[in-house]
């Protein structure tokens, strides 16, 4: 009686494994395909992309400066020169 019931248990528990490797293999399946069809919606996606935008230059962050543009920076020197004393503290009475 106890042999059948450890060859009993044995099974059972074989085909609950087996019934979870089916799952994992079964989700494993699922996410292969949602991301083959990720990768092929990106390559779409980026393939007319370079098609649509063959111009397009990368801004490089060394050239850029500090925000201020020269023709900013020209015009504060020209309103310094008319102005002297726009800068300066006036003492409150």
């Amino acid at each position: 009686m106890l042999r059948s019931q450890k060859g009993r248990e044995r099974k059972e528990s074989r085909s609950k494994c087996e019934a979870q490797s089916a799952e994992q293999i079964e989700s494993y399946n699922w996410v292969k395909k949602k991301v083959e069809n990720f990768n092929m919606f990106k390559s779409k996606h980026l393939e007319s992309l370079s098609t649509k935008l063959p111009n397009m230059k990368k801004i490089d962050n060394k050239k850029r400066g500090n925000g201020t543009s020269k023709s900013n920076r020209s015009l504060e020197s020209e309103t310094e020169a008319k102005n002297p004393n726009r800068f300066q503290k006036i003492p409150v009475q």
